[in-house]
């Protein structure tokens, strides 16, 4: 094959990043398995602490795209538990059960990238169990129960797309010319179209694997049929298409700009049981309101690297009212007010259609006071948070992915009384399983 043959076929030059959504509605059904833990050390203290834990979730996500709309619904159950132990030999076991439901709707105007409006809501339930031992005086167990309540709403300009599914169709069309399948190179408006369909035929859902391979597949194939580019349809055709057609759109790359700014309402009630004849039960009330304003970037530099970045400025106030029931009542209220501004920024390396690594470095200051009736003061500090990330993902296939992720983070808290610095490790494996 000639030089200018060899660069007919290159792709490389196609932007990504430019490539608009269809109306899409996308489900996901995920099992997925964790196992967690960390260390960290405290300037007064001698000995490391550490924990570790693990969990089990079971979510389901559906996403809708349109040019006028855009919904997501997340619904989730988990279990999790964990063992920590601290610097002077103290124990403690813990489980909680989860369920979490999100929902937010998003409508534009005339202008599909301008003006839009957002609302949604969100509810939670939690169930904890405690145990504390080792080390300790007496031994001692409490479970408690929360509920969760909000109502975000939300107003910007701009719009960050998903456009893996362009990623995907320059995945299958680069290897389909390295192995001199198609005759010659697709236009722009050629691979727009392709792309289009590629996002479009993932709409169904199978539940057996099979069907819904065979029918995507032949969408594909009857779009580069008809293009006139195929010069054969032999082994090599079939087996690279089916490979890239599973692999090519594992993971998210998005496109835009966004600036926008809300407000949240929320609500939460908790009760807390302890079974120790000289212990209180109690419960609480919170109601709570936020304010933020933000900035998200994200812009592929090109088919293998990916830039993100964000920053945020918000604000909260929350009452806790206290109401501790037996053996003796009382009540108390306590005001928090806080400020934060962040900032992050990721880098993403996308080498293969199976693997891809992000490093990410972040920063957060922040500001909170508390105000207490019983004691009539209040305390306030400032705080920062540097942080460093690194996260990896590999997929054994296209149902089962395992991701590594590593953090490492430095505080420091600065009030009247003292300065408070220290380093906090973690690090995480998931095995996840998409059943749909």
């Amino acid at each position: 094959m000639s030089f200018l043959s060899i660069q007919a076929q290159e792709y490389k030059g196609y932007d990504i990043g430019s490539y608009r959504l269809p109306d899409i509605t996308r489900n996901e059904l995920d099992f997925s398995l964790n196992s967690n833990g960390d260390f960290y050390d405290y300037m007064k203290s001698e000995g490391v602490s550490g924990a570790i834990d693990g969990d089990f979730k079971v979510g389901f996500n559906r996403y809708r795209n349109a040019r006028s709309f855009r919904g997501k619904q997340n619904a989730e159950f988990s279990i999790s538990g964990d063992y920590r132990k601290n610097a002077i030999g103290e124990k403690n076991s813990k489980y909680v059960l989860g369920l979490f439901y999100n929902n937010s709707s998003r409508f534009y105007g005339g202008d599909c990238e301008g003006l839009f409006f957002e609302m949604g809501g969100n509810f939670s339930f939690h169930m904890t169990g405690i145990r504390q031992f080792g080390e300790v005086e007496r031994e001692s167990k409490n479970t408690s129960k929360d509920v969760a309540l909000g109502i975000p709403l939300r107003m910007g300009k701009g719009r960050i797309e998903r456009v893996e599914d362009a990623r995907q169709a320059i995945y299958i069309l680069e290897n389909l010319s390295k192995r001199k399948v198609l005759n010659r190179r697709l236009t722009d408006d050629e691979i727009d179209e392709f792309t289009r369909l590629i996002s479009t035929v993932k709409n169904k859902r199978f539940f057996d694997a099979r069907l819904r391979m065979i029918d995507e597949v032949t969408a594909v194939d009857s779009f580069l049929v008809r293009s006139g580019a195929l010069a054969s349809g032999g082994a090599a055709y079939f087996t690279t298409l089916y490979d890239y057609w599973m692999y090519g759109d594992l993971f998210e790359r998005k496109s835009g700009t966004e600036i926008s700014g809300g407000i949240r309402p929320g609500f939460s009630y908790g009760k807390y049981d302890n079974p120790a004849p000289d212990a209180y039960d109690s419960r609480t009330k919170i109601p709570s309101i936020s304010a933020d304003i933000r900035l998200d970037y994200e812009r592929p530099l090109n088919l293998y690297w990916q830039n993100s970045a964000w920053v945020f400025l918000s604000g909260n106030y929350m009452r806790r009212n206290y109401e501790n029931l037996a053996p003796a009542e009382s009540k108390s209220k306590e005001d928090s007010y806080g400020a934060r501004l962040s900032g992050h920024y990721a880098f993403g390396y996308y080498p293969n259609s199976r693997t891809n690594i992000n490093l990410g470095i972040g920063e957060t200051v922040g500001w909170d006071k508390r105000e207490w009736d019983t004691r009539k003061e209040s305390q306030s500090y400032v705080s920062t948070n540097t942080s460093l990330t690194l996260d990896m993902y590999y997929y054994f296939s296209p149902q089962l992915r395992l991701a590594a992720e590593a953090r490492l983070d430095h505080y420091y808290i600065d009030d009247k009384e003292t300065d408070y610095a220290r380093w906090y490790g973690n690090f995480a494996l998931t095995l996840t399983y998409s059943l749909f």
